[in-house]
Parts: structure tokens; sequence; C-alpha cells
């Protein structure tokens, strides 16, 4: 495969940079939120003239992002860039409800574990 089929990392660096440290990411034909050179090329990979992103943060750690991609030329206005800042707030407070049930069902797990292993540990006692 040629190396300019797709994009690579190191040209989408700061779409993630700027996603890492909670900034919106809005590529048009026209403007860029950015200073790339892979503009063109993500709208034209994704097949889209417009290109809007809000990330989902949870602790300071960059979790994913919400997209909008439109087939029409788009300038971003605020509403829209508050709209799916907004979308991406509301997702990363469920995040810590997720992980806080994962969180309960290992602790559930280990206390059935060390309950048989106690419970195995008296009966081993009571037989000799």
């Amino acid at each position: 495969m040629p190396a300019d089929a797709g994009i690579t990392v190191q040209e989408l660096g700061d779409v993630y940079y700027a996603l890492a440290v909670n900034q919106l990411v809005w590529i048009s034909e026209s403007s860029s939120s950015l200073k790339s050179h892979a503009q063109g090329k993500l709208l034209q990979r994704l097949g889209v003239l417009s290109f809007l992103a809000a990330p989902i943060i949870w602790q300071k750690d960059l979790l994913g992002f919400v997209a909008v991609e439109i087939t029409n030329p788009r300038i971003w206005n605020q509403a829209d860039q508050n709209f799916i800042q907004g979308v991406a707030a509301l997702l990363s407070l469920r995040v810590p409800t997720d992980k806080i049930e994962t969180t309960i069902k290992q602790i559930q797990q280990s206390y059935q574990l060390t309950l048989k292993f106690a419970q195995a540990v008296y009966q081993e006692q009571d037989l000799q």
C-alpha cells in the first residue's frame, strides 16, 4: 500500500493533541482550528467537507471524541460548538458510572472468592 493512501498518525498529531488538551477541532474547506497541512487530507479521507469534534475527557485522559461530519461546506458557529461540547461533556459523565459498576463487580467477585477460600480452610480444619 502506498504511503500516501491513508492518513498517518504523524499527520493527525495536532488533531490528537488538540483533543487531548480538551479543545474543539473544526475543519472546513475554508478554515480550521488547526494549523496543519493534513486538514484537506482528513476531509478527503472521511469523504466530507466539514468536520467538528469535541473530546470526551475523564480525569484528564482523552477517552475518545464526538464528531459531526457533513458533506456540505459549513462554517461552524458558536451554537454548533456549544452543542457538540455539551454532548461530549454528558458522555464523559457516564464514564465514572460505568467504572464504578465495574469496580463494584470486581469487589463482589473478590469477596466471593475470599469467602469460598475461608470456607474451604474452615472445613479442612474441621476434618483434622
